[in-house]
């Protein structure tokens, strides 16, 4: 027995030695070229220190029908001071519209539907706790549209590097329309999707074009064209490129095309504090206001309203219906097994 198991730990010490060798041959196989284009992913966003812009969306159901205006935005954020405002108005639902802003102190969601806010503490951050259409234009170009969801830059490049990490390759090539644009390829592993970052050269190595690529459904390899793909155009303003245009392609069971048009008011300049002060969102007069950072399980009224307890963001509502849920099922088999207990014992006494 002590045999087998020394020759155990021998065996599973190799194989862990194996694969950790194998991962530090593929992170040496990367090329010189691919280690500077990774480092050169993110100077031209980092340089956007601080800025305004506004955002107009809209969507063309398919290829031949008229474009949707979709919503419109106002952004403002500052790096320095790990701050961020949004302010996102739905054309077409506007229980999905609200006011956000978070900064080193507190986050703040006015949700349109519910007309109320909720103001907390910057230890409570969380990415559930952003709106679900929050985005952060710096981000153009290395996440696909989903990817952007609720991410700020700092997330988007912490899931970036951890998906790097999982990459089984990553090469470089030439762009086949156009040889100066330079393509970063990143494989995973087995049966996940290829995706392809076309970065120019003369812009910054501004990430002009993303790709993603699905599996076959059957067999080997990838789809014969890109399942998704994302076009940015940037401009100087300055001395800083920034994006102010992005198509969004998904080619599905039915093809989607989004297109945002980015005005900048305002690249690297100075913006006040109080902007990102959850005083500054402007509510309207029926609007009620719970401030949480005190107590986060009970938010305590400080304006408008009755005083009951606050609605939550909608992750916490949903987290006590189905705990609900859960004790009334709990309850239903307790009371069947109780029955089926007094059926059999009751009919024993009978026999």
């Amino acid at each position: 027995m002590p045999r087998t198991f020394k020759l155990c730990c021998i065996l599973l010490t190799l194989l862990l030695a194996s694969r950790m060798a194998n991962g530090e041959e593929q992170r040496q196989e990367l090329s010189v070229e691919v280690r500077q284009l990774l480092d050169a992913l993110w100077p031209i966003r980092e340089r956007l220190v601080s800025g305004e812009c506004e955002i107009e969306e809209v969507i063309y159901e398919s290829f031949d029908t008229p474009p949707v205006p979709e919503s419109k935005s106002q952004i403002v954020f500052d790096s320095n001071s790990a701050a961020f405002r949004m302010e996102y108005s739905s054309f077409n639902d506007p229980d999905l519209s609200f006011k956000f802003v978070e900064n080193q102190d507190e986050i703040a969601r006015y949700s349109d539907e519910m007309k109320s806010m909720q103001i907390r503490s910057a230890s409570q951050v969380t990415r559930k706790r952003r709106p679900l259409k929050l985005i952060d234009p710096r981000n153009l170009g290395i996440a696909s549209w989903s990817e952007m969801d609720r991410r700020l830059l700092s997330d988007n490049r912490d899931a970036f590097l951890s998906y790097i990490d999982n990459c089984q390759s990553i090469r470089v090539e030439a762009a086949t329309d156009n040889p100066a644009i330079r393509v970063l390829t990143f494989q995973g592993k087995k049966r996940t999707a290829l995706r392809k970052i076309f970065l120019d050269p003369a812009k910054d190595f501004a990430s002009v074009r993303l790709e993603i690529w699905y599996p076959r459904r059957e067999g080997e390899g990838y789809e014969e064209t890109p399942q998704e793909v994302d076009e940015i155009t940037w401009t100087l303003d300055g001395n800083s490129w920034v994006p102010t245009k992005a198509i969004f392609t998904q080619r599905d069971d039915r093809s989607v095309r989004r297109e945002l048009d980015i005005v900048w008011k305002n690249v690297n300049g100075e913006i006040p504090h109080d902007e990102f002060a959850s005083e500054s969102l402007p509510l309207p007069p029926e609007a009620t206001v719970y401030d949480g950072r005190t107590n986060p399980d009970h938010p305590m009224l400080v304006r408008g309203g009755s005083e009951h307890p606050a609605k939550s963001d909608g992750n916490s509502s949903r987290g006590s219906m189905s705990f609900v849920l859960l004790m009334i099922l709990n309850l239903i088999i307790f009371v069947a097994i109780g029955a089926v207990m007094f059926i059999k014992r009751r009919s024993s006494n009978t026999t």
